[in-house]
Formats: structure tokens, C-alpha cells, sequence
């Protein structure tokens, strides 16, 4: 169901061009609602749930941000 939101995380092992790689392929396939998962508050490597944070839309290319 691509009018869903899609959550993605990544922590700091995983290079920023290889998250926008993804974020692109997602829009490209026509989701165009992907927030980003931030573990707020969170020490590095808890096990406890993230709390999800919204994020913009993806801009189409060329598009305004």
C-alpha cells in the first residue's frame, strides 16, 4: 500500500549516500511517505523501542524542497 508510512532507521554505521540511495528507490517506486526513525533518547545499541519522528515528504527531482 504505497499510501502508507514507511519507517526507515539507520545508525551511524550506515553512509549517508546509502540511505539516500534507498529513500530514492522508495520514491522512485512511488512511496512517497517515509519519515525517519530517530532513537531519541536512547543510549547507542539499546534494545528499547524507537520513537519514530516525522519527516517531510521526498521531493520529486527537481523539485522545490
Amino acid at each position: 500500500n504505497k499510501d502508507e508510512r514507511i519507517f526507515l532507521r539507520a545508525d551511524k554505521t550506515v553512509d549517508y549516500g546509502t540511505l539516500m540511495g534507498v529513500m530514492d528507490k522508495l520514491r522512485a517506486a512511488g512511496y512517497l511517505k517515509v519519515a525517519l526513525v530517530n532513537l531519541q533518547g536512547q543510549e547507542e545499541g539499546s534494545a528499547a523501542a524507537a520513537a519514530p519522528v516525522p519527516a517531510a515528504p521526498i521531493p520529486a527531482p527537481g523539485g522545490t524542497p
